[in-house]
């Protein structure tokens, strides 16, 4: 049998990306769900031991939030509509607890995460070329118009790229050396800028622009340069604050942009719900959501609300504050890990995978103030924990 590691580095390109491609954007469940949880069982017979890495205390607090939702599925009043959605994700669920038993080191994850990236910028490659094709020179002013967007949505779209042009920034620095690889990594993210530009999604947009700010901060290992680097990140964000109008025009709408696109109605009406139940919520899923806010007299809004479009608010509502307590806990002990590897890191090469770590959760949570990561960008975020489990594990630190 010809081993994977034997084929020429552009036939394992393309496999891996074609593999990442069926992963994020197949529209057969059957095959996402074969290869979901395929992993799980390739995971548990060929690498057992993995699983323990889920066993930190970060890993721990993840597992018992998801533990909770479970106990209180049978208390729900839609118990049987919310079964059948949390159902959906248990591919997703079981392939989340096999990632550190398939990925066990930094160097696999850093594949993981360079081939993910590369299989996003494909899906959105095939997205933009639909849209300049279908609408031409309006592209400028109708991209975020036309549907069926390669993610589902236009937000979720647009922060997949984001997080795609993370992956490839920090990727094409590690390959600076291999001058061609380090220029495709620079094309894949002109290829997902030009996406986010023409989609204008607002809330994306100011994720991605914070969150590379942020990575001014986290990336440099001196004060002095971290220093400078601030400076020239706060005058290019400047210059973009002051241009956005012109960058996207959809920030010309003050009405919209006063309201949050109508989310203040539902944000001020779910801490209500909240309150019904405060300890331990009114259970997941966004049956339970409408079940329970479209029947609570809610004010008036030409949305129809699925979810609480905030993160932290949808975990409270889903969850009480003994979920909101573990998701806390959970996220600050592995920023903490992430933060503690990367101050232990001697060469801004070793720094790239923590830092970028960081970055990609702070660039869903950011995006999460003002929406719930719904679809693949919460597939992503709960992914996220077991990549960050594994870089922060003992055995990977002392390699």
């Amino acid at each position: 049998m010809l081993s994977i590691k034997r084929l020429p580095a552009s036939l394992r390109f393309i496999l891996f990306t074609v593999v990442g491609v069926l992963v994020w954007n197949f529209r057969s469940a059957f095959l996402q769900d074969l290869l979901l949880i395929g992993s799980f069982f390739v995971a548990l017979w060929r690498n057992p031991r993995g699983f323990k890495v889920w066993l930190q205390p970060a890993g721990l607090l993840f597992l018992l939030s998801g533990l909770l939702i479970l106990v209180l599925l049978p208390l729900s009043p839609v118990a049987g509509p919310s079964f059948r959605e949390l159902l959906k994700y248990a591919d997703v669920m079981l392939a989340t607890l096999a990632i550190p038993a398939l990925f066990p080191t930094r160097h696999k994850i850093e594949g993981l995460l360079f081939y993910g990236a590369w299989a996003i910028v494909a899906v959105l490659s095939c997205d933009l070329a639909r849209m300049v094709a279908t609408l031409g020179p309006q592209v400028f002013q109708l991209g975020h118009e036309l549907e069926p967007f390669a993610f589902g949505h236009s937000n979720l779209s647009a922060m997949m790229g984001g997080a795609a042009c993370l992956v490839l920034l920090t990727s094409g620095w590690m390959l600076r050396e291999r001058r061609w690889a380090a220029l495709g990594c620079l094309v894949g993210v002109l290829i997902c800028l030009a996406h986010e530009f023409l989609i204008a999604s607002r809330g994306p947009q100011v994720a991605l622009m914070a969150t590379v700010g942020l990575a001014a901060v986290i990336i440099p290992s001196g004060w002095r340069l971290k220093v400078v680097l601030t400076v020239l990140m706060l005058l290019a964000v400047t210059a973009l604050v002051v241009n956005i109008e012109r960058i996207n025009p959809r920030f010309s709408d003050r009405r919209a942009l006063r309201s949050f696109a109508g989310r203040e109605v539902v944000w001020s009406h779910t801490p209500n719900l909240v309150r019904e139940r405060p300890v331990w919520g009114h259970g997941w899923g966004t049956t339970v959501f409408e079940e329970h806010y479209h029947r609570s007299n809610p004010p008036q809004s030409p949305s129809h609300f699925h979810h609480a479009h905030q993160y932290w608010l949808q975990v409270a509502f889903a969850t009480g504050w003994v979920g909101v307590a573990l998701h806390l806990l959970g996220w600050v002990w592995l920023l903490a890990r992430l933060l503690g590897v990367l101050a232990r890191c001697t060469n801004v090469n070793q720094r790239l995978l923590p830092a970028l770590i960081i970055l990609l959760i702070a660039h869903v949570h950011i995006y999460g103030m003002a929406d719930w990561p719904a679809g693949v960008v919460g597939v992503m975020m709960t992914w996220l924990i077991p990549v960050g489990l594994v870089v922060t594990s003992r055995a990977e630190e002392n390699r």
